[in-house]
């Protein structure tokens, strides 16, 4: 996505380009646009038509991620390779969190 600009004086957009915002939250997430012909926010839908996404992300052996539903069966079998909560530390510096810095590593 390109950058946007926005005329201060009107709050008018300058060129058209998507416009996202992101609900991130601790558990569950949603992304919506405003649809560009009904110029009304719009929810996008994981493949289980859920608006909500859980906020898990998990990372394979290649750097692959997994996001969603599909990341939270990860939270099992490899742990070690999948985040979740990371709202959670949003904001905070490595003092804050240095005494229980081997729970992060």
């Amino acid at each position: 996505m390109g950058k946007i600009s926005i005329n201060i004086a009107t709050g008018s957009l300058q060129k058209s380009e998507m416009i996202v915002g992101i609900d991130l939250g601790t558990t569950n997430s949603l992304v919506a646009i405003i649809h560009p012909e009904s110029k009304k926010a719009t929810a996008l839908r994981e493949h289980n038509s859920s608006s909500l996404v859980p906020s898990v992300i998990h990372f394979d052996e290649t750097g692959n991620p997994t996001v969603g539903e599909d990341a939270k069966n990860f939270l099992i079998t490899e742990p070690q390779n999948t985040i979740l909560s990371a709202k959670r530390l949003m904001g905070k510096s490595y003092r804050d969190l240095s005494e229980h810095a081997d729970f992060f590593t």
